[in-house]
């Protein structure tokens, strides 16, 4: 009887490579910081550009650093002034009134520190920023008389 051929070992069929999947996610584009301003008004109710208020006993203006999530009062609001809009602040869900600062000029408020300026500029405002104040007892719409 003849001897037995080996016989050559076959390959096995080498799997075929998976191609790589590169997922790749969009970034998000930054907010711009008045973005991030409108973002703490809720429920933003543009007013008419006659609507004035009054605080005449003093009210706190604040502004909102977008960079930093900070409101900062910039100084006490004396008399009268323009409102821009009403809105609802985020996080406190108090009713408020925007307010339009030029900064270092308005309302009396012209001698605020060089750190707040540095911040509102830092932020992109170097001329003027949307302040806020609080609604309040202190803070009173001037109704204008009808003929």
């Amino acid at each position: 009887m003849p001897a037995p051929t080996a016989l050559p070992a076959t390959a096995s069929p080498v799997p075929s490579a998976t191609p790589a999947v590169i997922i790749r996610p969009q970034p998000v584009p930054a907010q711009t910081s008045q973005e991030r301003w409108r973002a703490q008004e809720l429920n933003r109710r543009p007013l008419d550009s006659a609507v004035q208020y009054a605080a005449p006993l003093g009210t706190p203006l604040y502004w909102y650093d977008p960079i930093n999530g900070q409101s900062i009062e910039i100084g006490t609001l004396f008399g009268t002034f323009p409102a821009t809009a009403q809105f609802t602040l985020r996080g406190s869900d108090q009713q408020a009134i925007e307010v339009p600062y030029q900064i270092n000029m308005d309302y009396g408020l012209t001698a605020i520190s060089d750190a707040l300026i540095q911040r509102m500029q830092a932020a992109g405002y170097t001329e003027r920023v949307e302040a806020y104040v609080l609604q309040s007892d202190a803070v009173t719409e001037i109704r204008s008389r009808s003929s």
